[in-house]
């Protein structure tokens, strides 16, 4: 194989999607070439999944679609999957426990920072989506208490309602983000 080969088949990875938008959980296949999924979901606005399906949180009836297009702020939240990036560019961090609520979830994970960053601070100053590593996601289906546990998910900040770190500290997102929710 060559290089240019190698770097279209690098351009054309699509990886497995589970997203959690406001009234279902979301499933398919996200086309995201060679770049991490956070870098992805924070460079577009609108992502196009193919192979979907859609499932209803309130009666939990499912709907497949062959494609759908989704905006960055009807997700929640989504769960990580794909490359972690190049192991090169990464940097030293602290890793700070978070419950954060946002919509009908509620995430609990380990947001990391660099040493002597406030991570309350951290998740106001990052882009749109910021991943959580070792985290859970727990909401109501069909009435019934669901949760689900990832090695990494990747929460939209702008959707987020309120941020907790495990010694109590709070805040709200307006104040988090300087403007609020609409």
């Amino acid at each position: 194989m060559h290089n240019a080969d190698i770097n279209e088949f690098e351009e054309q990875m699509n990886i497995d999607f589970a997203g959690f938008a406001g009234d279902c959980l979301v499933r398919g296949q996200l086309e995201v070439g060679s770049e991490r999924l956070t870098d992805h979901l924070n460079g577009s606005p609108v992502y196009t999944l193919r192979d979907a399906q859609l499932e209803s949180l309130d009666d939990g009836h499912t709907v497949f679609v062959e494609e759908v297009q989704l905006e960055r702020d009807e997700l929640y939240a989504v769960e990580g999957t794909g490359t972690r990036g190049m192991q090169g560019r990464r940097i030293y961090t602290v890793r700070h426990r978070l419950v954060i609520h946002c919509g009908p979830y509620t995430v609990t994970g380990n947001l990391h920072t660099t040493p002597g960053g406030l991570p309350l601070g951290a998740v106001g100053l990052r882009r749109a989506m910021v991943p959580l590593t070792d985290a859970t996601i727990a909401y109501l289906r069909t009435g019934e208490l669901r949760t689900h546990q990832a090695a990494t998910l990747i929460v939209n900040g702008h959707l987020v309602d309120s941020v907790r770190t495990n010694d109590g500290e709070e805040a709200a997102a307006p104040s988090l983000y300087g403007a609020q929710r609409a």
